[in-house]
């Protein structure tokens, strides 16, 4: 029986150890500084057509804050919600908006 045990657990493992010495390359997509310079303009040019104040929050993978931005009369809790948000959505693989 423990041979058994045995043999069922190199034949559940193999795939996983042979595929170990492979080399990996994973392409990782990053923002660049004016991307991220436009995505808040463009944020906040949106809300103002529609006469609402705003703050920005871009974060990057590691949810560190790329760049931040609140627009001219935007309370100062708005920048708190904007990164809480942005978090959230990062930890839930999710777009901010609907």
């Amino acid at each position: 029986m423990e041979i058994f045990r045995c043999i069922l657990l190199l034949m559940v493992l193999f795939p996983f150890i042979a595929k170990a010495d492979a080399l990996v390359a994973v392409d990782i997509k990053r923002l660049s500084f004016e991307s991220t310079i436009k995505i808040v303009q463009s944020a906040i040019t949106a809300c103002r057509k529609q006469a609402i104040q705003i703050a920005v929050v871009v974060i990057d993978r590691g949810g560190n804050v790329q760049l931040a931005a609140r627009d001219t009369l935007a309370v100062d809790l708005t920048l708190r919600v904007a990164e809480q948000k942005a978090y959230t959505a990062l930890s839930f693989n999710m777009a901010t908006s609907i």
